[in-house]
């Protein structure tokens, strides 16, 4: 419901690359995201979002996370902001999830001034933030202003099932912001004014804590994901379906991978492959787009399934392929846990974040990493 959209009714141009491997990188002169000013609120973006993701791990114990802080001040007829904040403590099967919604004044609490809630300023220090800590569930993302993808401090609380949880996340970015679509921009061919804007950091060292209720924090480490994403993308009338898995590999390379489900587009069903629209990075951090139109990239749903409590059936395991044979890449994505959906706040459905892993060839090598594996099908 509430959450952030790769419309199939956007065309993307394709970026550089050739019939033979990847081809060459695009260019930096044609990328249309530039920090650090554009870490910082768009006051002009109909949408905005700033959502953490990733694995996390104390010792041997894994935890999958999302921290997201989302405002829509221009979507419809009616102003809302929201967090969405998830924990996944794979060893013990246990899913803990919570969506806040916040309305301006003079709607019921909790409010979101909207001229307030995250900086537009790039000469002050970076922040985000969606309600407080004297509040069930609260999101508090801060920065200094010299290089806000550094020495970020990511807070959230939520409460669920019984149990208070409390994040104290710090995440640094290593090398460079990685560019969806190769650029960071899409245009709607029906609209040349309706621009979606969307980046990545995709190597935030961090370290930090969690804690669950007034036991003692478990310190964690790991690296993480944020998306920035802002612009245009669909109507309430229209809405938005996808499927996608980001991968962080050992080999230093990472991958966004996405199809857009909606329109005349089939449901997706076990071992049908889907072309895909591929973004992908590699050590040095140049940037390489690979489009469905150009059927080079492609998923294919495999075996495992899982039906929530909201009625939707879910893919937890993929076939992630680049097909041309000079990049040799075969990536198996496979789900940590089953359920890990964020159920809407009205109406049926929901949507599914999960932690997962990858592993297969890549560039003919065997390579494994971390994953994630993200679906709105309804």
């Amino acid at each position: 419901m509430f959450k952030r959209g790769l419309g199939a009714a956007w065309t993307i141009t394709p970026a550089a690359s050739t019939a033979s491997g990847l081809g060459p990188p695009v260019p930096p002169s044609e990328y249309k995201i530039h920090l650090p000013q554009d870490q910082y609120r768009h006051v002009e973006a109909p949408t905005e979002w700033w959502w953490h993701i990733g694995t996390l791990k104390a010792g041997d114990r894994i935890f999958g996370f999302e921290i997201n802080a989302a405002g829509y001040p221009g979507y419809g007829k009616e102003k809302f902001a929201f967090t969405q904040v998830m924990l996944s403590d794979v060893a013990n099967a246990k899913h803990y999830q919570k969506t806040t919604l916040y309305l301006p004044p003079p709607g019921p609490p909790p409010n979101v001034d909207f001229d307030t809630w995250a900086e537009t300023d790039p000469t002050k220090a970076w922040k985000v933030g969606l309600g407080d800590s004297t509040q069930p569930s609260y999101v508090s993302m801060n920065a200094p202003q010299a290089d806000p993808t550094r020495n970020m401090r990511v807070a959230a609380h939520i409460f669920d099932q019984g149990t208070d949880i409390d994040f104290q996340l710090n995440l640094s970015q290593q090398g460079k912001p990685f560019m969806v679509f190769g650029t960071g921009l899409r245009v709607d061919p029906k609209d040349p004014q309706h621009k979606n804007y969307y980046y990545s950091l995709t190597r935030l060292e961090v370290s930090g804590a969690i804690r669950f209720n007034n036991a003692p924090s478990i310190d964690v480490t790991g690296t993480t994901w944020m998306d920035h994403e802002y612009g245009y993308f669909g109507t309430p009338g229209d809405p938005v379906k996808w499927i996608l898995q980001n991968a962080q590999l050992d080999n230093g390379w990472h991958l966004m991978n996405f199809v857009s489900l909606g329109g005349d587009s089939p449901r997706p069903t076990v071992g049908t492959k889907m072309w895909s629209n591929m973004t992908l990075q590699d050590p040095q951090g140049n940037m390489y787009y690979l489009d469905a139109d150009q059927q080079q990239a492609s998923m294919t749903p495999t075996g495992r399934t899982w039906k929530s409590p909201t009625g939707n059936t879910y893919f937890l395991e993929y076939l992630v392929e680049i097909l041309d044979p000079a990049c040799q890449a075969t990536l198996t994505v496979v789900t940590l846990m089953d359920d890990q959906e964020f159920p809407n706040l009205s109406g049926p459905g929901g949507i599914y974040e999960g932690v997962a892993v990858a592993s297969g060839t890549f560039l003919g090598q065997q390579v494994s990493g971390t994953a994630w594996n993200e679906q709105l099908l309804k």
